[in-house]
C-alpha cells in the first residue's frame, strides 16, 4: 500500500487498525486486563482510557502508533489504536 492509500484506509471515517499481530484472542484478553485494572463493571457510566504500549499496535492517520484508546459507552467497550 501507498502511503495515501495508508492513510485514508487508517483515517478517522475508516478506522485505524490494529496490527495482524493483534490477534482477536490477544485483543480480548488485554482489553479484559484493562477493564479489571480500571475496576469498570456494568454500572460505570460512559468513560475513555489511554494506554501506551512499548511496541506498536496498529496505524491511525497512516501513521504507526502506540496508543489504544478504550472508550465504555451505552454498556459498550470498544478499543482502538489512536495517534501518538
Amino acid at each position: 500500500m501507498t502511503r495515501r492509500q495508508l492513510k485514508y484506509e487508517t483515517n478517522r471515517v475508516r478506522g485505524s487498525k490494529f496490527l495482524p499481530s493483534w490477534t482477536l484472542s490477544r485483543y480480548v484478553s488485554w482489553l479484559e486486563q484493562k477493564v479489571m485494572e480500571l475496576n469498570w463493571n456494568s454500572q460505570t457510566i460512559a468513560d475513555t482510557a489511554l494506554f501506551e504500549e512499548a511496541q506498536p499496535v496498529g496505524y491511525s492517520n497512516g501513521r504507526l502508533v502506540h496508543k489504544i484508546r478504550i472508550e465504555l459507552s451505552s454498556r459498550c467497550i470498544h478499543a482502538y489504536p489512536v495517534e501518538d
